[in-house]
């Protein structure tokens, strides 16, 4: 098979269909909990509120062009798109709020005056602006056998809606933009919500790879593609929490000196392993993950791996569980050497 596309556009598509999914996340990381996250429902991404309030966010890539420019096909499909849901009940004509997000910045005249009308007064002067610039003046509109075939029945469509419906789409629309490199503004998120930098890889793949199941799993089953916020929180906080206490803690310390080993070849642990004729080699072993360990800890609990508690109490597990092994050691090797006790003991530790 030969290295072309199968078409043209497919990089386009893939990336807006994958983008999607990306939203999602995003969302799922900056919604309030009670919110339920969807694709593909009502909307690419949709948000319902503990309050039932509706927000139908559209997503736009930006690789083919500026999807919000004043004579953009999208831009006015989305607005086209928002009057047949409202005119089919599909959305509440009141309490729904409207949104494009582009994952670059981009801007548009028309786009950028719609956003920031949040008047009725000031709505429809913007429409009245954007119906002008691309139509030319009522009542003639001497511009509109002009516009292109692609985006005429667009603007037919938003342009000759009742009144109320433009001026509601308008008040209640937004634009938000990513900084064209989605990773970075997902891992920008995370890190302010949860995850020490440390583990913003492991945290951020495993988000994605859950949102996509979640979503995937869904529409294979014909039911609608929704992630609450808590179930979300739930699932990667659990993950987080395995991330820290189940052997994935960063090793950050580096080998000891010589002069640290040396030093600690005088420490108490050091002298009972020579009274036990433990091996150089072992004895060497074990100042090494003691130097190891302390840096360790120092430096998890400065990246808030492990805080006070967590250690306090390894520390009481590890004293009690020292005590039991010693009771043990001391009753199977109650009739034989000091020395040999000891052993027992350094090989059972």
């Amino acid at each position: 098979m030969g290295s072309e596309t199968k078409s043209s556009q497919a990089p386009g598509q893939l990336l807006g269909y994958s983008l999607q999914v990306t939203e999602c996340l995003r969302q799922l990381l900056v919604a309030s909990p009670g919110t339920t996250v969807s694709v593909e429902v009502f909307e690419d991404v949709g948000l319902i509120s503990a309050s039932d309030q509706k927000t139908a966010i559209q997503t736009k890539s930006s690789l083919t062009g500026n999807p919000i420019a004043d004579r953009a096909v999208d831009f006015w499909k989305t607005l086209s798109n928002w009057v047949n849901a409202i005119k089919a009940g599909q959305l509440a004509l009141d309490g729904t709020l409207f949104r494009i997000h582009v994952f670059a910045p981009k801007s548009g005249t028309i786009a950028d005056s719609f956003a920031a009308a949040a008047t009725d007064m000031a709505a429809e002067e913007a429409i009245a602006a954007a119906k002008n610039k691309l139509w030319g003046v009522p009542p003639k509109f001497p511009k509109k056998a002009d516009v292109a075939e692609s985006l005429r029945p667009y603007l037919e469509t938003f342009f000759t809606a009742a009144k109320a419906t433009q001026v509601q789409i308008v008040t209640h629309f937004t634009l938000s933009f990513g900084s064209g490199l989605s990773r970075l503004d997902l891992e920008q998120l995370l890190a302010n919500k949860w995850a020490p930098e440390e583990m913003l890889d492991h945290v951020l793949d495993k988000c994605l790879g859950w949102v996509k199941s979640q979503v995937d799993s869904a529409l294979e089953k014909e039911q609608p593609a929704a992630i609450t916020v808590d179930a979300f929180n739930r699932e990667i906080g659990a993950f987080i929490s395995k991330l820290r206490f189940q052997n994935i803690l960063n090793d950050f310390a580096g080998d000891p000196s010589q002069a640290e080993v040396e030093l600690h070849k005088l420490k108490i642990y050091v002298r009972q392993l020579e009274l036990i004729e433990t091996e150089e080699d072992e004895i060497l072993a074990a100042i090494n993950s003691y130097l190891r360990a302390a840096v360790n800890r120092t430096e998890w609990a400065k990246v808030d791996l492990c805080g006070k508690t967590v250690l306090t109490n390894m520390k009481s597990r590890c004293a009690h569980s020292g005590k039991i092994l010693r009771n043990n050691m001391t009753w199977i090797t109650r009739q034989k050497p000091k020395r040999n006790e000891g052993n027992v003991y350094w090989l059972n530790a």
